[in-house]
């Protein structure tokens, strides 16, 4: 159990490296974190399981992320997003609960320095978000959006439970190749 005025309640990464590769964040309560109940950068091959997530500014923050699960975590009472990811890909987003984020699930694509990143082995699609799963979700009132896209290519979205969010499911920008059965 994290409770209180953290910055973040669990926080894996560093600065200037890739770091935190391999790790299991499973059956956690976090509470009132400032900025982010759990955040992870830079790194590949981790799980974030069962956990109960409640008012963060962002649940489950990550980014330039290979092979992330995020798995069966409750997530409420959320200033800003319920799971957010930039530039991350091979990402599986299964069987959450998002009640009353801003946005419930957001996955985007953002500009970056790779001077500022150098340590990033550089790809031809320059980290596109690209083949992630996000399935089986429960949204609900959620003031923006229950799931958000910007720039999400090869992707997948199904069978997710949509409730009084103020919009079910919003796609801007590139979604090449990327699959959607959810009803907007």
């Amino acid at each position: 159990i994290v409770t209180g005025d953290n910055g973040n309640g669990i926080f894996i990464k560093a600065h200037a490296q890739r770091c935190g590769s391999g790790n299991i964040i499973q059956n956690n309560k976090i509470l009132n974190a400032v900025y982010n109940a759990i955040e992870f950068s830079f790194c590949k091959d981790n799980q974030v399981i069962g956990n109960e997530l409640v008012g963060s500014y962002d649940a489950i923050f990550f980014g330039f992320t290979t092979g992330t699960v995020v798995r069966n975590n409750t997530i409420r009472d959320m200033r800003n997003h319920g799971i957010i990811s930039f530039n991350s890909r091979g990402s599986i987003i299964e069987g959450n609960q998002v009640v009353n984020a801003r946005e419930g699930i957001y996955l985007y694509w953002a500009t970056w320095n790779p001077k500022e990143f150098f340590f990033l082995t550089p790809t031809p699609d320059q980290y596109a978000v690209r083949d992630n799963t996000i399935v089986n979700n429960t949204l609900t009132e959620n003031t923006v959006a229950g799931i958000r896209l910007t720039h999400v290519i090869q992707s997948r979205v199904a069978n997710n439970v949509f409730a009084n969010n103020a919009k079910n499911l919003s796609v801007e920008g590139k979604s090449d190749g990327t699959i959607i059965t959810d009803s907007p």
